[in-house]
């Protein structure tokens, strides 16, 4: 590979992406709960900084792809959960202030 150019393979597994059908660009595709991209999923996920020039690949291919779907899903369910919990508390606290 020469110097610039990018690996025709999937940055998390390596399999190969030939077929652009198969493969999602992680800086331009979205993910389909949250509409994020995928590169801040991964970037969240990963706990690393992606960028473009210091990564061998900017394509995943598509079984990585769903799982990065199904994590943001989680990830939107876990917050949603988040919220619902607050909520109840509050209003527990209101409730034994009012008695």
């Amino acid at each position: 590979m020469s110097r610039g150019s990018k690996s025709s393979t999937c940055l998390l597994c390596d399999a190969s992406t030939q077929s652009s059908r198969n493969t999602f660009a992680i800086f331009t595709q979205p993910v389909s709960t949250s509409d994020r991209k995928l590169v801040q999923v991964l970037s969240s996920v990963l706990n690393v900084d992606l960028k473009e020039n210091s990564i061998h690949s900017v394509v995943i291919c598509k079984k990585c792809y769903k799982v990065c779907n199904e994590v943001d899903e989680i990830q939107d369910r876990l917050e949603e959960l988040k919220k619902d919990l607050v909520a109840n508390y509050e209003k527990t606290l209101r409730s034994q202030k009012r008695r």
